[in-house]
This record gives structure tokens, C-alpha cells and sequence, in this order.
């Protein structure tokens, strides 16, 4: 098929390939286009807006920080953003917890999704990034 395939990431990611109804061949010819929300959104508004782009040969697969914001506030974060008492952890030299973060919880994630991807039969090469703010972070990490 030549449309256009959606996917919020899940713990099946593989399944959502497949349930594309794309052979492995078809999968090799396809570009995957990954979509990375910022701080405090969620995958459904980078879906949304992969499907407003309607890139033909395309693969769109929008994933979920793995944090949640804390105090109960809606929405996921990349890395650890807040310090215990909700303020921003400072960016600054020698300052790591955010970095620790993004390799402990987001690279596995990213990386396991990508790993997924390429045993249903899709190219590294055909791999690309769009990320709005941390998830800019995430698609230059990846």
C-alpha cells in the first residue's frame, strides 16, 4: 500500500507495524517518521499532526515521554525536569540529572522502539526525527 500508516507507541509496537497490513518488503521501501512531543504534552497531538502532513511512503509513529509531570499535573516529560520541590533543575555545568535521566529511561525506550521496528523489516536509514523541545533533545540523542 502506498498510504500512510499511524501509530501511537505501545508495548506492541511491532503489532501496530504489522497491523499495517505492509509486507516485510513494503516495510524496507518505507521511511518512519517519529514524532516527539515537548515538555508536559503527549503523543495524540504529534499523531494528529503527523496525519495533517500527509507525507506519502511514510510511517508515523508518535511516542509518550516516559515520565509523568509531577504533582499530579498532566502531561509526560523525556528526562527528570523538576527537583523535588517542582522547580526546574537548573542547566547548568556539572549539573547531571537530567542527562542520567534521558540515558536511564528515554534511550531504552527510544532505541527499544527502533530495535522493534528494524527486526518487522524497516531501514535505519529510512528513520527520521521531529521533536518539539525535549523531544528535539530526544531526536538529537537517538
Amino acid at each position: 500500500p502506498s498510504g500512510l500508516c499511524y501509530q501511537s507507541a505501545g508495548p506492541k509496537i511491532g503489532e501496530g507495524a504489522e497491523a499495517c497490513g505492509l509486507t516485510r518488503a513494503q516495510r524496507a521501501k518505507r521511511r518512519v517518521l517519529f514524532m516527539l512531543h515537548g515538555l508536559g504534552d503527549n503523543e495524540a497531538t504529534y499523531l494528529k499532526l503527523g496525519k495533517s502532513m500527509e507525507i506519502p511512503g511514510t510511517t508515523i509513529i508518535s511516542l509518550r515521554g516516559p515520565l509523568k509531570l509531577p504533582f499530579g499535573m498532566p502531561g509526560y516529560i523525556w528526562m527528570e525536569t523538576f527537583n523535588g520541590g517542582g522547580e526546574f533543575i537548573p542547566v547548568v555545568r556539572g549539573e547531571l540529572r537530567r542527562w542520567i535521566s534521558l540515558r536511564q529511561t528515554t534511550r531504552p525506550l527510544v532505541h527499544g522502539v527502533m530495535d522493534a521496528l528494524f527486526n518487522h523489516g524497516y531501514q535505519p536509514s529510512n528513520c527520521f526525527f521531529l521533536g518539539f523541545g525535549q523531544g528535539g533533545l530526544v531526536a538529537i540523542d537517538a
